[in-house]
């Protein structure tokens, strides 16, 4: 291999390493953000906050368009900063997710991560100082009563406490 295709490899593969960010996630630091898919579609919300309190951290993200209200809500408990949290049946020590469609005047939709199929949450970045969450999520949501997955969420972001 010549000289100038072994450089202009290696030019290559750092500017794709480069490319790809870091793969550990978000850090504390740096401008807020929410980046959201649903089934593999760009969904953008039109607010997206964190409530810290104690043990527990939410990471709500909602989009309105028109009269349909959608919600995503992400509840760590136990949280203890950076680190792996399954998301399974929402209870009062469990981590879990939900999706809430709104669409008036029609019955709201809920739907929820289950713990027979769990999703993750992955909190790369905390700061308590500001109040700041960061970190990346993959997870279906699933209709009550139902084994089937209805949606299924990824993502990652950095927000900051509503308060």
């Amino acid at each position: 291999m010549s000289l100038r295709l072994f450089l202009l490899r290696g030019v290559l593969t750092i500017a794709i390493l480069a490319g790809c960010g870091d793969p550990s996630g978000p850090g504390a630091s740096g401008p807020l953000f929410a980046n959201v898919t649903i089934d593999g579609q760009r969904w953008r919300p039109t607010l997206s906050q964190a409530f810290l309190q104690d043990t527990i951290a939410a990471i709500g993200f909602q989009r309105t368009t028109g009269v349909i209200v959608e919600g995503l809500l992400i509840e760590i408990h136990n949280f203890h900063g950076p680190g792996d949290y399954a998301l399974g049946t929402n209870t009062l020590t469990t981590s879990s997710a939900s999706f809430l469609i709104d669409d008036s005047p029609n019955t709201p939709t809920l739907m929820a991560t289950s713990s027979a199929r769990p999703g993750r949450v992955t909190v790369t970045g905390f700061s308590a100082a500001d109040s700041t969450i960061a970190g990346t999520f993959s997870f279906p949501v699933f209709i009550p009563g139902n084994d089937q997955p209805r949606h299924s969420f990824a993502g990652s972001f950095r927000v900051q406490d509503a308060f």
